[in-house]
């Protein structure tokens, strides 16, 4: 934090599951009675969180997960204080989907959508099951309304005065 605070660029790997848990591991690094500190330090230098996973792909493969957080007032404010009810960081990064960030639910959703992560995987590696399971169920609702009938199963009723 020190080199970022005087200009310099820092690039840093963690091992933690997304961009929350990467601000607790750092905040975790130091003894509690200086938490307030860290919290600030780290809201003033901290530019991205950039999380990655790979899942397996329908067919074989793996497809490359991302969640993206950035620099704002909100998360700089998540950072500083903590989360609450006010600060819950998924719903910060997802309503930031303009400023390119993203969740990794996001990312998972949009691989169901093209149809190239399946149910399980998207239900496995997301952050939040309950929400993704609506989120699968609309896009499963969309796909068979918009699902285009095959010749053999479209018949035709004529009206008697059309025959």
């Amino acid at each position: 934090m020190t080199a970022a605070e005087t200009g310099h660029l820092v690039f840093s790997t963690l091992h933690t599951v997304n961009a929350g848990q990467s601000i607790s591991r750092v905040v975790g690094m130091f003894d509690k009675e200086e938490e307030i500190q860290v919290r600030q330090r780290l809201a003033e230098t901290l530019r991205y969180v950039i999380s990655q996973r790979l899942v397996s792909k329908v067919g074989g493969g793996r497809a490359l997960i991302t969640e993206i957080m950035g620099s704002s007032l909100r998360t700089r404010e998540f950072i500083a204080l903590g989360e609450s009810d006010n600060r819950n960081i998924q719903e910060i990064i997802e309503a930031s989907l303009t400023k390119g960030w993203h969740s990794f639910d996001q990312c998972l959703l949009g691989l169901y959508e093209q149809e190239q992560v399946s149910e399980e995987t998207a239900l496995l590696y997301c952050n939040n099951k309950a929400s993704m399971g609506q989120r699968l169920d609309k896009v499963k609702q969309t796909r068979e309304g918009s699902r285009v009938l095959p010749a053999s199963e479209f018949k035709l009723k004529l009206s008697p005065a059309s025959r």
